[in-house]
């Protein structure tokens, strides 16, 4: 049975008089598809009262490795295209485009414009409420090193904590880390080796709890200490 590719003629619609091919959508393949037709709650097609098949106009469709199939009049094929494998080191940046539940992320509500991370190992599923903004890979940290990394939404970080807007911060754990849709990678901090005989002046920015010490001791912002 012939198919219909994924070239210049898969914007014709079923519309023409002379014989069209059917539509193969492949294995690791998924097809957008633009007024789709309407199918009942057992997999029919629903029929208006002339007979003709109904088609959701203005809303699109997308569609996973079946047999071959016709397109019904209105119905119209946007692209062909291939899925996208993630590695274990790899996400994807999403946005949704209209309310709906992830059933991805067990279910959780997103809202029209947010943005959240797809990660691998996966194969991403492409669904019609949210669009893919960008394909990133971890960063590696490697011993003796952290990310310094600033929140640009609040947020809770991959420990827990609440990261406020503009908070800037280190990751230190050796491994690779994905940064967020929430921060921006700063810039990689390389450690300070110090011996019995060398010691550095430190002045605190912010109030924290310094647990370097024998003791945690809470600094204010303004104290002045040394790190030996």
């Amino acid at each position: 049975m012939a198919c219909r590719s994924s070239g210049s003629d898969s914007h014709q619609t079923s519309l023409h008089k002379s014989p069209q091919n059917f539509v193969c959508v492949g294995p690791q393949e998924y097809g957008i598809f633009e007024n789709p037709r309407v199918l009942d709650k057992d997999g029919q097609l629903v029929h208006d009262k002339h007979g003709q098949v109904k088609v959701q106009l203005g809303e699109r469709e997308v569609r996973f490795f079946q047999d071959p199939f016709p397109l019904y009049p209105k119905e119209t094929l946007l692209k062909v295209e291939k899925l996208i494998i993630l590695s274990p080191s790899q996400a994807l940046v999403l946005k949704a485009i209209r309310n709906f539940n992830d059933e991805k992320s067990e279910g959780i509500a997103r809202a029209a414009g947010d943005e959240y991370l797809f990660r691998g190992p996966a194969t991403y599923l492409p669904r019609i409420e949210e669009d893919v903004l960008e394909r990133r890979d971890a960063t590696i940290i490697r011993f003796n090193e952290s990310l310094r990394l600033r929140a640009t939404n609040k947020h809770s970080d991959d420990s827990g904590v609440v990261r406020a807007v503009g908070e800037e911060y280190l990751v230190s754990k050796a491994g690779s880390y994905m940064v967020g849709v929430d921060e921006i990678l700063v810039n990689v901090v390389k450690a300070k080796v110090l011996t019995e005989r060398k010691a550095i002046h430190v002045e605190c920015l912010k109030a924290f709890t310094d647990d370097r010490a024998w003791a945690k001791k809470d600094r204010k912002p303004g104290e002045q200490y040394r790190v030996t």
